[in-house]
């Protein structure tokens, strides 16, 4: 077997080895947190499904999030929409501490095959050397131990915009559709990548993607309709009558609600970023593809979104291996300053959300990290950028150049 394939091979014998561990480690720790993770809103929500219960009757959700610890006040509700229930069917169907520990595990799983499937969408002739690296980087993100330890959903998410943009680039296009319905269970984070990817699919025809999305996701709303027949009601009832705008998210449109205009329609202004990156993608297409767009297109949303959470921040992998992979591909890690730099600055910046984590701080205080991480992506990307086209090095395209 020769060094290409035999690094790949060490890192999923390795992956597995790390999930093993990981595995022995949560079943003792697993009884003690389940009662505190985000995934008993998750499990609850699905079990009701399954029983043939209104999804959106939060008393009945407190009284089963109670039978198995919670101890807060208020339920837990699951916000995303209620095609997810379905997805974690499979889950429900175990006793709740069983279910939260394989979520655990796949979470993690998920993770490393998310970052594994970006790399080789960014750095295709680096991919077996660097991906040790890429792995490192991914697990050590504050956002993903967050992810695993409150076991929650986002990871899904991330998976959907990999595993899309990877089978996008080769043209696979059913396998496309289906990571693109993995997409949907976040819809506040989609606000700017849907209009770009539905106008892709039609301008470049490829309506395979329809397709097999659309199959899947009637197959979803088949089974969800099946259980719970008026579910489309009760969501939309819902979702107008308590829309989670008051919720005290790290965004920037909720920290100038909070301290600048209040009620003041003026709190709306980071959704100007939406429409702006969208029309300038729509306005460049031909200059650039949606993987060398999609590190802006994810800065940008965090940007505009009406809310999300620190673990939501797990996205940020796909501007952060665009950099990486970049720096690699110019002159190797190892010679690269700016990918030394960019790697120093993601450091302190993630150990700063260590240590809010550790000690507690509010959720929304890590706003900070949203225009912090704007500014670095941006300054690292323009030099970068820079240095590449000063070398003279062609322009058709960065990450297929492969003598940087």
């Amino acid at each position: 077997m020769t060094e290409k394939k035999l690094l790949p091979f060490l890192g999923i014998i390795s992956c597995l080895f790390l999930a093993v561990t990981l595995g022995v480690f949560c079943k003792d720790v697993v009884p003690e947190i389940a009662p505190r993770m985000d995934f008993i809103s998750y499990w609850c929500t699905s079990r009701m499904l399954l029983e043939g219960e209104n999804l959106y009757d939060f008393d009945r959700l407190f009284e089963r999030e109670k039978t198995l610890g919670w101890q807060q006040e208020t339920p837990l509700i699951m916000f995303n929409p209620p095609w997810l229930a379905v997805l974690v069917i499979p889950l429900a169907l175990l006793k709740y501490e069983h279910a939260a520990y394989f979520w655990m595990i796949i979470n993690l799983l998920v993770s490393f095959l998310s970052s594994a499937l970006l790399w080789r969408v960014y750095a295709r002739e680096k991919f077996p050397g660097y991906l040790g690296l890429v792995w490192a980087v991914t697990i050590i993100f504050y956002p993903t131990l967050l992810i695993i330890w409150l076991g929650q959903m986002t990871w899904l998410t991330l998976l959907g915009i990999s595993g899309f943009l990877y089978f996008y680039k080769e043209e696979r296009d059913y396998l496309c559709g289906i990571f693109l319905v993995l997409m949907t269970i976040k819809p506040n984070l989609m606000l700017i990548l849907f209009p770009i990817i539905l106008f892709l699919i039609i301008y470049q025809r490829r309506y395979k993607i329809f397709l097999s999305s659309g199959v899947l996701f009637l197959l979803l709303i088949a089974i969800l309709t099946a259980y719970f027949p008026s579910w489309l009601q009760d969501y939309l009832g819902v979702a107008l009558e308590k829309p989670p705008l008051d919720l005290k998210t790290p965004t920037i449109r909720y920290m100038a609600y909070k301290y600048l205009v209040g009620e003041n329609i003026i709190q709306y202004f980071t959704l100007i970023f939406a429409p702006i990156t969208i029309l300038a993608f729509i306005n460049w297409r031909k200059l650039i593809k949606l993987e060398e767009a999609m590190g802006t297109i994810i800065v940008m949303t965090f940007l505009s979104t009406i809310f999300c959470w620190s673990y939501d921040f797990v996205l940020f992998l796909i501007p952060i291996f665009e950099i990486l992979s970049f720096s690699v591909l110019r002159s190797g890690l190892r010679g690269s300053k700016i990918g030394k730099m960019f790697l120093i600055f993601l450091f302190i910046s993630n150990g700063i959300l260590y240590w809010q984590g550790i000690k507690e701080i509010p959720n929304y205080v890590s706003v900070w990290f949203i225009p912090f991480f704007t500014v670095l992506f941006f300054v690292f990307r323009y030099k970068l950028m820079v240095t590449v086209q000063g070398a003279g090095l062609r322009q058709s395209g960065y990450y297929q150049t492969q003598d940087l």
